[in-house]
This record gives C-alpha cells, structure tokens and sequence, in this order.
C-alpha cells in the first residue's frame, strides 16, 4: 500500500494487534484521553471473532475515534461499504495461514513503525494452544518481510513472568523481554510507550493538499529512502528550516538528478515559496503581486517597478519548475496550479 494517500486505507506508523475487543477498547479510551493525536497515526487489528457484538464495538470505535484505522472481520457490509478508507476486512485465511497472516500485518505498518501485539493470540488457528508463546514469533516474521527499515516489535499482556518462563526464546527471537508492556498500565505505559516511539521514529508532520477535499496528514522522518518517497509522489514539498536554509523536493522540479534544491532561510525565494505553499495549504487564493513586488523591489520603489520587479522574480522561480505553468497568475495573485500536490513538513514538539 501508498502511504501518502488520503482517500484509502493505508500503512501507518503505529499498529496494535489484540484478540480481544475490551482490550481494544480500554487502550483507545485511554489515548482518547492523553494522546489523542496518536488516532490518526493508529492501525488497531481486531482478531476477535466475528459478530454483533465485535461489529457493535466498531461502530463505537469509528465515531468516538477519528481517523482512526481498523482491520477486523466483519458480519454487517455497511461497516465497510460506509468506512471504505477506515476499516479494512479480514479474510478467514489470515487465521488460518501464518504466512497470510504475517503479510497482513507487514502491509498494514510503515517502515520504522511500531507493532505491538498481545502475547497470547488465541484466535490463530496456526498456533497450537500448548505453544501459545509462539505468537511472538510471528512479530519477527513480519520485520523479516519489511525488510532493511524494519518496525521495532514490543508485546502487552496482563500476565507477567514471562522474563522467567521464556525470555530465552524471545530474546533468540530478536526481542528484548523488558519490551512486554503491562496493560494494567495503560496510561502510565502502554500509551507513553506508543508516543515516544512515534516521536523519536517520525519526528515531523507532513500536510499534502491538492484540493480542498483532497487534504493528508501523516507523519514521516527525514531518512533518505523516506524522502525519496515523498518527492517520487508528491510534486513539490517545502522541508523545515536546516543550517539557516531551506530545502525544496518533489517530482515537478526541472531538474530531476538533484533530489531537493536549498535556499536562504532568509532569503525572498524562499520565503515565495513558503508563501505559495502555505497559501494552496490553507486554500487561499495566492499571494498577492503587490506584495511579492513591495518585498523584492528596491526601496521606494513606484507601482509598476514593483510589479515588474514581482513578475522577474516569479520568472525565476518558474524556471526552477518541469513546467512554469505549475506557477499561474489569477486576479492579481500568484499560486499553484490546481493539479499540483504540494506538502509542507514541520517539527512536532514531543
């Protein structure tokens, strides 16, 4: 799956795996109430069964949890016909196929995610019940198909002693068994535990638009493999400020062997392209010429030096575009031309 996609169901940064919807549901009830910005970054897989009651529990959870993703079986249709880029159907292979079940997972979560999985999954017919702790093992296999930037693997229960039983096994399986996190401990653990990974793993938020209906947000990191895939798909992307200059990538540059081109924080190309990115973001009509050419002509300039001095410089910006008509000139104002995806990426505070 594209994650940089706004109108489908897509890979995320965070996944919860658990077979059980009352733990489902106390572990979205406590990030509703001090990490609710962690929704829109959250994929809860669903194992239980199939029913009115698990199809119930999910209808509460698309309306009290916004953007929140969910894969589940289903009974009722509607729940995914009404929900087609929230909830994602699980087919009855992935309980009863290992292999099918682990490449699920792995399509369902980002490189450099985090997937935490209830210990004990019962409702995988795969695993024999009297070696239930193979569970865990899945969690490696899943890292193995997302290969080099695999996600970090962390598991909840609310047993504990595991260090004692088979710590051995889970460390052999490339897992550290401090990582089992106590779900008696929502709050204090489990939640803190899902933010301090999202930050530390996806420090920066990107906002992409086309149009006014067509808006992603989503969180990324700066690795060069990410950022090759935000400007392979996006056609032009502001990154923040770095050493008191700016960075500009994306596929609609002329020049396509560089991967972004850098300019001046403080300088007036920079901060045109801030202007015009933040004004398809916000959806407003552009920047005015007035007010390009008041900042970049000479002091004291007259009305029509100052327009002529805004239409060179916009000149100028033009040529570092694929096509300078992917900047248009409407009712006195400069702006992108609609078919552009453009994307601003900012600091998150922690």
């Amino acid at each position: 799956m594209n994650w940089l996609r706004s109108n489908t169901f897509v890979p995320r940064p965070l996944v919860a795996v658990e077979d059980h919807v009352y733990h489902i549901s106390e572990l979205l009830k406590t990030i509703q109430l001090s990490s609710s910005n962690l929704l829109s970054q959250l994929t809860v897989v669903c194992l239980d069964r199939a029913g009115p009651d698990t199809d119930a529990a999910i209808q509460d959870w698309l309306k009290e949890c916004p953007n929140l993703q969910i894969a589940a079986r289903l009974v009722d249709p509607a729940i995914e016909k009404d929900h087609a880029t929230r909830v994602l159907r699980l087919s009855d292979k992935v309980f009863e196929n290992q292999s099918t079940y682990c490449k699920t997972i792995a399509g369902l979560i980002r490189e450099r995610g985090l997937l935490v999985q209830d210990i004990e999954l019962e409702s995988l017919k795969f695993i024999p019940r009297e070696r239930w702790w193979e569970t865990t093992m899945l969690a490696s296999t899943v890292r193995g198909i997302v290969g080099e930037r695999a996600p970090k693997c962390a598991f909840i229960s609310n047993k504990r002693g595991y260090e004692a039983t088979f710590g051995a096994e889970l460390l052999a399986a490339g897992h550290d068994p401090r990582d089992v996190l106590n779900k008696y401990e929502m709050e204090r653990v489990v939640v803190p535990f899902f933010a301090r990974h999202l930050h530390e793993s996806f420090p920066l938020q990107l906002v992409a638009c086309e149009n006014a209906d067509d808006q992603l947000r989503c969180r990324v990191n700066s690795e060069d493999v990410e950022r090759n895939q935000i400007h392979s798909e996006l056609d032009l992307v502001l990154w923040p400020e770095k050493n008191q200059s700016i960075e500009l990538g994306g596929k609609s540059l002329a020049d396509n062997k560089k991967p972004f081109l850098s300019f001046p924080a403080s300088g007036n190309e920079a901060f045109t392209w801030s202007e015009l990115i933040r004004g398809r973001l916000e959806i407003s009509q552009g920047i005015e010429v007035q007010s390009v050419g008041q900042r970049v002509a000479p002091a004291g300039a007259l009305r029509a030096e100052a327009t002529n001095a805004a239409a060179r410089h916009i000149h100028a910006l033009r040529k570092r575009l694929a096509d300078p008509q992917h900047i248009v000139t409407v009712q006195g104002h400069y702006r992108f031309a609609d078919e552009l995806k453009i994307a601003q990426v900012t600091a998150v505070n922690p």
